[in-house]
């Protein structure tokens, strides 16, 4: 079974059911019972739609490029089709 954590600060790493937990612990009470926890929510709010820093190469940023436009080309080859009669 993989584990999905979710690393919000340096020293602070979270299981995705850990998080959540905190999570809805905050939405349903407005509070957390100590700093810590009110950091990691802070982190995590001010982290929301910015752009993850890449963790490819450039040769893997590529080749997963080709790979990418490649499946969809095939998906839409036959969108491409005239419809055949019927």
């Amino acid at each position: 079974m993989t584990t999905t954590c979710l690393k919000v600060a340096t020293t602070i790493m979270l299981s995705l059911q850990e998080f959540e937990a905190l999570l809805d612990q905050y939405l349903a009470s407005g509070e957390l019972p100590n700093s810590q926890q009110a950091t990691v929510l802070k982190r995590w709010s001010e982290q929301l739609g910015q752009p993850e820093p890449a963790q490819l190469s450039e040769a893997e940023l590529a080749e997963s490029r080709r790979l990418m436009w490649a499946r969809i080309q095939a998906l839409t080859a036959s969108a491409d089709e005239p419809p055949t009669p019927s």
